[in-house]
């Protein structure tokens, strides 16, 4: 008997455990059933009770589950976004417009080439605010391959508002390669930096979208800054033009030089005032605008007087060519006080002798010919015309005015006189013009002699109007 007990005993310990194993899943196989029915019954609501709690925990664990891919994912995307990723160069340039707001700003730009599809790429940088602006290109090892420097104002040099040149494949590199360009500026201001296709070229450095502002041209002769816009090698064709903005001033000169093997008889601008989008001045073909500069220089001049220019009122300058783009050949754009170059007349001889004394003032008249028309004079230089002392004279310019010798020391005067030259009011009327009859007076440092001297002058006079009187 006792041995039937206790088999009776582990049979009914067998039954408890795999017979409430059987209720559980039976009862949550009808659940759903029982829910449906609106079963109230205590023992299927307290299993019902246990089963959602837990599904609760389930679902808790599942969110849990969903908010850490979701954090994983946000770090995924986060680090994508701290990592400059690489634009391919295809069919059409890449061109990116953009600004630095300060001098410690920079721009990063990546692209990848494959050197097999383009074998000749260019990079270009055209600056299209205030500031200098740099620009730096380094390969897959961070070597420097290329850089750029377009400067917006120097007292030594030009401006230069667009900088480019080749982009080689680097030595032992494959045809597929990637780039990095940097660029900066020195204070804040924008550009425009593109790499593309060699017949990309023109498109990447010119058009309305990439105007360069430039401020008025003092003339070398001025204190202060140039600002002569100058572009080696490029003149733009004129459906793809070069664009520059200018604000009016008290002097508004405009003028264009085209330079080179063969020059460019074609070349032209055109000024627009911006806020009405109205022409003012277009200049024609080989019309009377444009001029040789010389018959041994293979260069052309257009000037526009800029009479119809308000001062503070901005304009567009439109800078271009009728015979298409060319690459072998510069172009210079000035805006403001016009464009001088220096000049020098050398021994010229008075149109007689003449005796001069200590008591007395002697009279010498000098005929100035063989320069250009609308030279004016900047310093006279006096020579007697034999070995003795300069002594006190005195000069009347062509127009009427009497200019003085300075005396250096013992009764001698120095041997030139500075005339005064006003840039500004170049043709106003108060600059002596070099071509016409000058007059000396003078007396002997001491000694009666009769002699016969000579003058030589210093000139400037606007580039591109060169006809000989």
């Amino acid at each position: 008997m006792k041995k039937c007990k206790s088999i009776i005993v582990l049979l009914s310990i067998c039954f408890l455990i795999f017979g409430n194993g059987y209720i559980a899943q039976a009862t949550e196989s009808i659940i759903p059933e029982n829910e449906a029915m609106g079963n109230d019954a205590a023992t299927v609501e307290d299993i019902s009770e246990s089963s959602q709690e837990e599904t609760v925990i389930d679902d808790e664990s599942r969110i849990e589950t969903d908010v850490a891919d979701e954090e994983v994912s946000e770090d995924e995307t986060a680090t994508a976004e701290g990592e400059t990723s690489a634009d391919v160069l295809g069919d059409h340039y890449l061109s990116y417009a953009d600004t630095c707001i300060s001098a410690d700003d920079t721009k990063t730009y990546s692209f990848t080439i494959d050197f097999s599809t383009t074998p000749e790429v260019k990079a270009a940088i055209v600056r299209t605010g205030d500031g200098n602006v740099k620009a730096s290109i380094k390969d897959e090892n961070g070597n420097q391959v290329k850089s750029f420097y377009c400067n917006a104002k120097d007292e030594k040099t030009v401006i230069t508002p667009r900088q480019w040149g080749t982009l080689n494949k680097p030595e032992g590199a494959s045809d597929v390669c990637t780039f990095t360009a940097v660029v900066s500026t020195d204070t804040n201001s924008s550009f425009c930096f593109s790499v593309g296709s060699n017949n990309d070229l023109p498109s990447m450095l010119s058009g309305e979208d990439k105007k360069t502002p430039i401020d008025k041209y003092g003339g070398f002769e001025q204190a202060g800054y140039t600002n002569c816009a100058m572009v080696k090698n490029y003149i733009p064709a004129e459906n793809l033009a070069d664009y520059y903005t200018y604000v009016g001033t008290d002097r508004n000169i405009i003028e264009m030089y085209s330079m080179g093997s063969t020059g460019d008889d074609n070349m032209a601008f055109e000024v627009i005032e911006t806020d009405t989008n109205t022409s003012i001045f277009r200049s024609a073909k080989r019309d009377s605008t444009v001029e040789k500069i010389s018959d041994t220089i293979n260069g052309y001049h257009v000037r526009y007087d800029g009479k119809d220019i308000v001062s503070g009122t901005e304009y567009i300058i439109k800078v271009y060519s009728r015979n298409g783009v060319s690459f072998a050949k510069n172009y210079s754009l000035y805006a403001g006080n016009p464009m001088f170059k220096p000049g020098y007349k050398s021994s010229v001889s008075a149109t007689s002798y003449g005796t001069i004394t200590t008591t007395r003032d002697e009279l010498f008249t000098f005929n100035v010919t063989g320069v250009p028309r609308d030279a004016y004079a900047t310093r006279i230089y006096f020579s007697p015309g034999k070995t003795m002392y300069r002594g006190a004279y005195r000069v009347v310019a062509t127009n009427g005015k009497t200019y003085y010798a300075k005396e250096a020391g013992n009764g001698i005067y120095k041997d030139y006189i500075d005339i005064p030259f006003d840039a500004i009011n170049y043709d106003g009327g108060g600059n002596a013009s070099v071509n016409g009859t000058w007059k000396i007076w003078l007396r002997s440092p001491g000694g009666s002699y009769s002699i016969k001297p000579k003058i030589s002058v210093e000139y400037k006079y606007m580039s591109g109007v060169e006809d000989i009187y």
